[in-house]
């Protein structure tokens, strides 16, 4: 099993959900009222998760 974008609809709205290999949940997002809209911000999260740098905001 590989990581899945998994395209939901709860409560009218429509939602996606990330999980790893081993089907554990890792993110979730906001509601979208546009089945499409939630579509595309999947699009955006695949690419933006590829490059996106670790800030630690922790105090040390």
């Amino acid at each position: 099993m590989s990581e899945t974008f998994e395209l939901i609809e709860v409560g009218g709205e429509y939602r996606w959900r990330l999980r790893n290999a081993h089907g554990e949940l890792v993110a979730q997002s906001e509601g979208y009222i546009w089945k499409k809209a939630c579509l595309d911000a999947i699009e955006a999260a695949r690419r933006v998760m590829a490059v996106a740098e670790v800030v630690d905001l922790t105090a040390e």
